[in-house]
């Protein structure tokens, strides 16, 4: 039995430092690159030799030099692209490189140009395909480069449009191989190659989460903080979004909600275990919106549950006991069963698509956030951060996970929330190309 909705509590992060470029410059969090103060010449620190991520050598010029010959000969051609594969959606995270001098301009390809620019140059790919804009990150130094990391989506549905894309551009003449990860990494492979003419370089999707996530929450969004919470979610004229601090991110519970749903324990960078799952997901709740109401996109079912009225459909607490159920400290708000009421003819005649959809995101998000609360009892840990594109655009459910986390834990558990929601796969597998076993 679930609430709906209720408070959070109070956290707060410190405001990152004035001209620093973030970079990929924590080992401890799996990544490669470098940050800068205000001032220097060049956006890649001096380091010692032969160490990434270590401190800045400004007595040994020769030693930056060296550095930066290193970056240039381990580094893969451009562009640089992170696929993550999924069952619903495909993520794709691309490095546009803001540093291009005038003699790399005219050497480079015609191909390479036209893809950057028809990737630049446009928000929508088609009907579906989508370039999250506020979700870009700028003036970020990777493998030496500085430039704008971008955040692009499509159905997976659309996998083919987009390997003809790729093969119509010429893509398999600038890379050798793609780094991806996602379920799809394996079940596209052979169509990559055959279409496109493109090799993909698989990498674990559990790795490629859990390393995006510490990279972009560690150097944050533009400034400010990626994490978040929801204070007062039980009061809609009161709630609102407050930034976290999770640079001390240990242990944490880690929710993803894709398709369907993986838990994980993380400990640290490298020390993590899938503590469980559940199949019930977002494509879950969009599949069963689509049947239930005809609706034909997962942003059509949550316009329809922003105005539906669960409790037509829902069983509660009151319904059963006429108020609340005192001995065990449950509302008569709790939902008691879902879909309780629609085993009556005469209130399935009166039901709305709206109602529907309300019920089902309820019945879906309370299922995760049980299972997440249990997991994290389990596990002794206090931490508990939601990720996946089912919380895109999805205020709806991160509102009730806020308050069903805070309330059934007595204030101990405290759900959390990033911005960048369902692209740290494609990010982790983006990081994966500066790996320097790889060769190119």
């Amino acid at each position: 039995m679930q609430p709906e909705q209720g408070p959070g509590s109070p956290c707060s992060r410190p405001s990152l430092p004035n001209g620093v470029c973030h970079c990929l410059g924590r080992r401890l969090q799996g990544t490669l690159g470098c940050e800068t103060a205000e001032g220097d010449e060049s956006p890649a620190t001096e380091r010692a030799e032969g160490e990434v991520g270590g401190p800045s050598q400004p007595d040994r010029p020769h030693v930056a030099r060296k550095h930066q010959d290193s970056l240039r000969k381990n580094r893969p051609p451009f562009p640089w692209f992170g696929l993550d594969i999924g069952g619903t959606l495909v993520k794709l995270a691309y490095f546009e490189p803001k540093d291009i001098t005038a003699e790399e301009e005219e050497e480079e390809v015609e191909s390479l140009r036209s893809i950057r620019h028809y990737l630049i140059s446009n928000v929508a790919y088609g009907s579906t395909g989508v370039r999250d804009v506020h979700l870009e990150m700028r003036d970020l130094c990777l493998s030496g480069r500085l430039g704008t990391l971008h955040c692009i989506r499509f159905p997976t549905a659309d996998m083919p449009r987009f390997l003809a894309m790729g093969r119509d551009k010429r893509f398999s003449s600038l890379h050798t191989a793609l780094c991806a990860t996602g379920g799809g990494a394996y079940k596209f492979e052979q169509d990559f190659r055959q279409v496109a003419d493109l090799k993909l370089k698989k990498v674990d999707e559990l790795d490629c989460l859990v390393r995006g996530l510490l990279y972009i929450e560690s150097v944050g969004l533009n400034g400010a903080a990626e994490c978040y919470y929801f204070a007062d979610a039980s009061d809609p004229e009161c709630c609102h979004k407050e930034p976290c601090n999770l640079s001390d991110p240990y242990p944490l519970l880690l929710v993803n909600i894709g398709s369907g749903v993986s838990i994980l324990a993380v400990y640290s960078p490298d020390n993590y275990k899938r503590v469980t799952g559940t199949s019930l997901g977002g494509g879950t709740f969009l599949g069963l919106c689509c049947l239930l109401t005809g609706c034909d996109s997962f942003e059509e079912a949550l316009r329809l549950a922003e105005h539906g009225d669960s409790t037509r459909v829902d069983k509660l607490v009151r319904d059963i006991y006429g108020g609340d159920y005192e001995r065990f400290g449950l509302p008569g708000s709790t939902v008691a069963s879902s879909f309780g009421h629609m085993m009556c003819k005469e209130r399935r005649a009166e039901i709305r698509p709206e109602d529907l959809a309300r019920a089902t995101l309820i019945s879906i998000t309370n299922n995760i956030g049980s299972i997440a609360r249990m997991c994290a009892v389990n596990e002794r840990i206090e931490r508990v951060v939601f990720v996946g594109n089912f919380l895109r655009i999805n205020t709806l459910s991160m509102k009730l996970l806020s308050y069903a986390m805070d309330y059934w834990s007595k204030g101990q558990l405290k759900a959390l929330f990033l911005e960048h929601e369902g692209y740290f796969g494609a990010v982790g597998a983006l990081l994966h190309l500066f790996d320097h076993s790889e060769t190119w």
